[in-house]
């Protein structure tokens, strides 16, 4: 899970893309062993697309070196905080 630490591959190359990537969480299923939640934070969805646009091939590519960890993948969700 190297790529996903705070200052692994993605935590960096997003925060040094863009000032509005706001950091990375890696949570781990109480209940389900080997199930996993990733939660990237955004300043606003138009800042996430823009990187996308931006850096799209580096991102699938990062994406796909994490392919061997992961069994299935759900749809992306977009969350909106309520509190700061």
């Amino acid at each position: 899970m190297r790529p996903l630490r705070p200052r692994g591959r993605f935590g960096r190359s997003s925060s040094e893309a863009s000032p509005n990537y706001q950091g990375t969480e890696l949570l781990r299923d109480a209940y389900i062993p080997g199930s996993y939640l990733t939660i990237d934070r955004w300043a606003s969805e138009e800042d996430f697309r823009a990187f996308r646009k931006d850096h799209d091939p580096e991102y699938e590519s990062l994406d796909r070196t994490c392919d061997a960890l992961t069994s299935r993948e759900n749809p992306h969700r977009r969350l909106h905080g309520l509190t700061r």
